[in-house]
């Protein structure tokens, strides 16, 4: 849709998404009669490979879809064996009114991911369940709205009661899903996120990996195989997760805003400096702002840090800024100002603060109890430990030897788990 109405040449969006052929397409629909027009370019040249009308009726849609993936894979491919033909037939619910209904599903829990408006939750979950009412028998369905649960799960605050009633909502709709289709890659994608959430990691992984080897090509299974590799602490496999992810779909902001981060991580500034731009460049949100904060903030540029923080205050009213303020009073010694709201920052955000501020037995202290959380889940934060530079003050402390010592055990046993993965 970026293109929609646009002047960009065909050349010029086969480079903007790094593909050799793009497939134009037109619809016209008088009654429930319906024409497609669709033709396959070579980006390089504009040469036409192929090209075909399609008069049907609208309850063909899907039918004309599968003549069209085949058409095109016999263009670009020559042959297709019988199997090839039936693995590309669409995975369809039985009316065309489910199918626009659990794409609007699909559309408001995309918004909802980014911004945790309750607006666009309701939305998506109505929408999700008009699909279940008019098509009981489609699985992607029920797993879309059980992953829309699983995200507003994660949006709870951890005190509150109505997480459990959301955990379970997940549970029953992917129990529906699985039964209905247990080979279905979004079902098993889901499926593995809900794991993720239980913190049940090998299970997790392996619906992930399953999710994978049936779709390899859908960039949101690499995405969320990401964010679990994340998890673990195998940072390194998620950056390449994301980068897969850019490949399928380069106009998601997402991943240029996580390896940003990853690179500041570890130290590498020009790299993070190029994804947080290119993130920029597709979207604006919030995320992405605060990552340019802690970009300048890497960049040693202080002022202008404080002064896009005063930006973003009045930018964003309902949001807190103070532990991005207390980082850089850190930075320049202002111990009695950095430490104004401490009691309101996470453990990771204390154990950065007190190193910065070169409190020693304060920061340890913290490190200690993240590390035996991590543990217990079975998480690592060595690569963290070990590069992140707000953690340089801590690394001769006695203690965080050992403590870097358990984790880096930790992270090569995860690295031997998850390491398996088609990237």
């Amino acid at each position: 849709m970026k293109y929609k109405d646009s002047e960009t040449t065909i050349p010029e969006i086969g480079k903007d998404l790094n593909v050799a052929h793009v497939l134009e397409s037109s619809i016209r629909k008088s009654g429930d009669k319906i024409r497609v027009t669709a033709q396959l370019i070579n980006t390089d040249d504009r040469f036409q490979i192929w090209s075909q009308d399609f008069d049907r009726t609208l309850d063909d849609i899907f039918d004309i879809q599968d003549d069209i993936s085949e058409k095109i894979a016999s263009a670009l491919l020559a042959t297709l064996s019988p199997e090839d033909k039936k693995n590309s037939k669409t995975k369809r619910p039985i009316s065309i009114e489910a199918y626009e209904e659990y794409i609007r599903g699909r559309y408001f829990h995309s918004i909802y991911w980014q911004n945790g408006d309750q607006k666009d939750f309701l939305l998506s979950e109505s929408k999700f369940k008009s699909a279940i009412k008019l098509d009981p028998n489609f699985s992607d369905s029920y797993a879309n709205i059980a992953n829309l649960y699983n995200t507003r799960y994660y949006y709870l605050p951890d005190t509150s009661n109505e997480r459990q009633k959301y955990m379970q909502l997940q549970e029953a709709y992917l129990d529906s899903a699985k039964q209905l289709d247990p080979n279905s890659a979004e079902v098993n994608h889901l499926n593995g996120m809900i794991y993720m959430a239980r913190n049940k990691y090998k299970e997790a992984f392996n619906s992930l990996k399953t999710a994978i080897t049936i779709n390899p090509n859908n960039y949101s299974y690499y995405r969320s195989t990401a964010v679990f590799l994340n998890e673990t602490g195998c940072l390194r496999l998620t950056m390449m997760c994301y980068d897969r992810a850019i490949e399928l779909n380069p106009l998601d902001s997402f991943p240029y805003l996580a390896n940003g981060i990853f690179h500041m991580i570890f130290g590498e500034i020009p790299e993070a400096e190029r994804s947080i731009h290119k993130a920029f460049e597709i979207d604006s949100t919030i995320q992405i702002k605060v990552a340019y904060l802690l970009l300048l903030k890497h960049k040693e540029e202080y002022e202008t840090a404080k002064e896009y923080i005063d930006k973003l205050r009045t930018e964003y009213q309902d949001k807190n800024f103070d532990y991005q303020e207390a980082t850089i009073y850190a930075i320049n010694g202002q111990s009695k100002k950095a430490l104004n709201k401490i009691e309101s920052f996470s453990w990771m955000q204390k154990m950065f603060l007190f190193s910065l501020l070169d409190f020693k037995d304060e920061s340890i202290n913290e490190i200690q109890q993240m590390s035996e959380y991590y543990q217990k889940h079975e998480k690592s934060l060595y690569l963290t430990l070990l590069y992140n530079p707000y953690l340089e003050n801590m690394r001769s402390h006695p203690r965080f030897a050992d403590i870097l010592a358990l984790h880096k055990k930790l992270y090569e046993e995860n690295l031997a788990k998850y390491g398996d993965i088609d990237i």
